[in-house]
């Protein structure tokens, strides 16, 4: 009711109930539920939250949950339900021991393969490496016609190892002759860190006259396009063949005819200085050593730890 109404209500005396004019009270406007005169009677009631609601009581075996007025009450779904109703399979949980076991297996199998792969490759990778260190040895001794293994010993150059001695991580250089079987030199290799990684080099050399026969490079990782003119340049490869020991790295276009000058390319100059410091200090390092060796032809082929020597051996027997 609003103010206006209250106010005009209240303003005569005796003219209703509650000498308020003829107006009825607040509380005689609004009943819920019809049950009299006027605008409705009665005590007030609660309206029901859930129409439906069954009107008989329950039975002995069930059981029924009353609701709050305005309360609602939602269908209660299990997991395996809920996994049924989204096509979820349901998962099995697998033993501890079942996923070792696979596991175990697994791994075995792996095992297997990579030692069957290592067995089977491992005698083809040494004799591709025998072929490359073989042709190689070759191409710095300028053609041999044969070459024997020279081990470094205790200190000194041997053919033969002691009997019960080990070949195994001794240092290893190699002696070629000519078709008449004079020695035409050693191949000796080194390696020596250059600009990018380590640079494997293997060269001729001729003790006599302190004359380097040849030099390849065997691995680099020298920077293509600038460091690996090592072994593309055959200029500067050629420069080695020769060359007198000390050998002294000169730039591009500066030689002046000294045996012991070796022209450098311009742009690899770390990587060229690398290799002629290697040859450098390879020689240093084993000149007593072959000075020392006895440089006499041998009488009897060479053992079979170098089957391709005993077969140029052969040949050479053959024409003689």
């Amino acid at each position: 009711m609003s103010d206006d109404i209250r106010k005009k209500g209240t303003g005569v005396e005796g003219d209703g109930p509650g000498d308020r004019g003829g107006m009825p009270e607040d509380r005689e406007l609004y009943t819920p539920q019809g049950g009299g005169g006027g605008t409705g009677s009665g005590p007030i009631q609660e309206v029901a939250a859930v129409r439906g609601a069954p009107e008989a009581g329950p039975k002995e075996d069930q059981r029924v949950d009353v609701l709050r007025p305005g309360e609602v009450r939602l269908p209660q779904v299990s997991q395996e339900g809920a996994r049924a109703g989204a096509g979820v399979p349901e998962v099995k949980e697998t033993s501890t021991f079942r996923m070792i076991l696979t596991l175990a297996a697994a791994g075995a199998m792996a095992g297997s393969i990579l030692v069957f792969v290592f067995l089977w490759s491992e005698p083809r990778i040494l004799a591709y490496q025998a072929k490359v260190l073989a042709e190689s040895i070759g191409e710095v001794l300028k053609g041999p016609e044969f070459y024997e293994t020279v081990f470094v010993y205790q200190g000194a150059l041997t053919r033969e190892l002691p009997e019960g001695a080990s070949d195994a991580g001794l240092e290893r250089i190699y002696l070629g002759y000519d078709a008449d079987g004079r020695p035409l030199g050693f191949a000796i290799s080194g390696a020596k860190a250059g600009y990018m990684d380590l640079i494997h080099v293997i060269f001729g050399y001729d003790p006599s006259g302190k004359e380097v026969l040849g030099m390849k490079v065997m691995d680099h990782k020298e920077t293509p396009g600038l460091g690996d003119v090592i072994v593309k340049d055959e200029e500067f490869i050629g420069g080695f063949t020769g060359a007198r020991w000390p050998l002294d790295g000169i730039k591009a276009g500066a030689a002046t005819g000294d045996p012991h000058e070796v022209d450098m390319v311009t742009g690899a100059t770390i990587s060229c200085r690398t290799i002629i410091e290697l040859i450098n200090q390879r020689i240093a390092d084993l000149e007593p050593l072959l000075e020392d060796f006895q440089w006499t032809i041998p009488v009897d082929p060479p053992s079979e730890r170098d089957p391709q020597i005993a077969g140029n051996w052969g040949e050479r027997e053959e024409a003689a």
